[in-house]
C-alpha cells in the first residue's frame, strides 16, 4: 500500500479538503476547482467530482489512514471527549473552539459550527456507544 508521503502535499491536502468538507457547501466548490486544476478529478457538477486514478489512490490512502487513526485509542480518546462535549451543547463556544482547533469541524457561512467527515465518524462511534 502506498504511503501518504508518496504523494505531493498539495495533492493530499486537496483530496482531504474535498472529503472533509462534504457538507460545507461554501468550501466544497473551491476544493473541486483545486482538484480539477491539479488533474486529480473532473467536476461532474458544482458539488461532485469523478476522481482520476491518481486522485483515487490518494483517497484510498487517506481512508486507510483514517481507519488506522480510528483504531488508535490514545489518539482518538481525547478527540471523542471534545466531540461528545460539542454534541451535548453545540452552542457552547468552548466546545466549538475545541472541535475547530483539532480539525474535526468547520464554521459555515451562517456562523454555526458543523462536524466534518472525521468529526462525524467520531460522532457516529459515540452514538453507537451510547445505545
Amino acid at each position: 500500500m502506498a504511503s501518504i508521503d508518496d504523494f505531493p502535499k498539495e495533492h493530499v491536502d486537496a483530496v482531504r479538503g474535498y472529503w472533509d468538507n462534504q457538507s460545507n457547501y461554501e468550501e466544497k466548490p473551491k476544493f473541486i476547482e483545486l482538484l480539477t486544476k491539479l488533474n486529480l478529478a473532473r467536476a461532474t457538477s458544482r458539488y461532485s467530482v469523478d476522481f482520476t486514478p491518481e486522485g483515487q489512490r490518494i483517497h484510498a490512502v487517506l481512508i486507510k489512514q483514517l481507519s488506522d487513526w480510528e483504531k488508535d485509542y490514545y489518539t482518538i480518546a481525547p478527540l471523542m471527549n471534545y466531540v461528545e462535549k460539542f454534541m451535548d451543547d453545540r452552542d457552547n463556544p468552548d466546545a466549538c473552539a475545541e472541535v475547530l482547533k483539532f480539525g474535526l469541524a468547520f464554521r459555515g457561512a451562517n456562523g454555526r459550527v458543523y462536524l466534518n467527515m472525521r468529526g462525524r465518524r467520531l460522532e457516529s462511534g459515540i452514538m453507537i456507544g451510547r445505545r
